[in-house]
Formats: structure tokens, C-alpha cells, sequence
């Protein structure tokens, strides 16, 4: 299984709980507490890029 395919599936799975709290919410308490998902396409990204920061096998 590739990275991408491990991440799609973590994040259907992450995507269906996210929905789950937040139907516990109202979008007001959700803006007072500062509640907010990071996009998967950056965090993709972040990751991505953070992996280029170490040395692989090390």
C-alpha cells in the first residue's frame, strides 16, 4: 500500500469521526474554543516536506 493510499484511508476514517464531534458543537462554541481542521491537502504537504528533513535510514 503507498503513502497516499494509507493516508486516504486515515483520512476517510478521520473525516467520518471529525463529523461525529461536530454535530456534539454548535458552530459558535466551535469558534470560541479557536476548533478548526487543518486541510489534508496541506497537511499532506507539511508531511511531505518534513520528510525531507531527515535522513532516511539513520
Amino acid at each position: 500500500m503507498t503513502m497516499d493510499q494509507t493516508i486516504n484511508i486515515l483520512e476517510e476514517r478521520r473525516s467520518a469521526l471529525q463529523n461525529e464531534l461536530d454535530a456534539l458543537k454548535g458552530q459558535a462554541e466551535k469558534n470560541r474554543l479557536g476548533q478548526f481542521a487543518t486541510p489534508i491537502a496541506l497537511a499532506v504537504d507539511i508531511l511531505e516536506y518534513a520528510s525531507t528533513l531527515f535522513n532516511k535510514g539513520e
